[in-house]
């Protein structure tokens, strides 16, 4: 089944947000998010709070092979759009649970605190589910690459146990850390990487097909 990516998210009143994803094809949504948004993130204790999403933006055509694409979540603040959350993806990697099939890797992802967005619009005019929102255009992707929405990633040691329980919460599987990874061809499984495969995104997409139409 064809989808397109998400056009809204809930608010806490019940209403809906209208938001839009973004494939980067330029990088001013990312030095909107590092001249407002990360200068936030670095006062709280998380793995991206030293992340430089324009040095990032700036390396991504090292790997070509590997189609690095970035995307954005946005929405209309009250006087300028709001980037929501950042995700960069490499759009064609191995599978490592089925070494046979090809998959996206969610390489990085961040969403944007509240304290940062509420510069620019009311708090309750700021939707929940950015995170799942933002991992959704992943899946999307997935699909239209041809790799049956299979996604995979790492979550990051500095999350803890917490944020290993939000993939799995998401939808999400460990993978076995008896299993090879390779990344750049170093072996590197720590048994913090977790995947969607064809049946998991299916669902995961299913829960959110009610924000894909206006």
């Amino acid at each position: 089944m064809a989808r397109t990516y998400i056009k809204k998210l809930p608010l806490k009143s019940g209403k809906d947000q209208k938001v839009w994803v973004e494939e980067l094809g330029n990088p001013d949504r990312i030095k909107w998010w590092q001249r407002y948004v990360q200068p936030e993130i670095a006062k709280l204790d998380q793995p991206d709070k030293n992340w430089n999403w324009k040095k990032l933006y700036s390396r991504r055509l090292l790997f070509p092979a590997k189609e690095p694409r970035f995307f954005a979540l946005c929405m209309k603040g009250d006087e300028q759009e709001i980037v929501l959350s950042l995700c960069y993806c490499l759009c064609v990697e191995q599978f490592p649970v089925d070494l046979e099939k090809e998959s996206l890797f969610v390489w990085y992802i961040s969403r944007a605190p509240k304290q940062a967005i509420g510069k620019f619009t009311e708090l309750q005019k700021i939707p929940g589910l950015l995170g799942q929102g933002s991992l959704d255009a992943t899946l999307v992707k997935s699909l239209a690459k041809g790799h049956n929405g299979r996604v995979w990633l790492h979550a990051d040691g500095k999350g803890g146990k917490d944020l290993l329980n939000t993939y799995i919460s998401w939808g999400m599987t460990k993978i076995p850390k008896t299993t090879s990874i390779y990344r750049f061809g170093v072996e590197c499984n720590d048994g913090r990487y977790l995947f969607f495969d064809e049946h998991q995104a299916e669902s995961a997409m299913s829960e959110f097909d009610i924000y894909r139409g206006a």
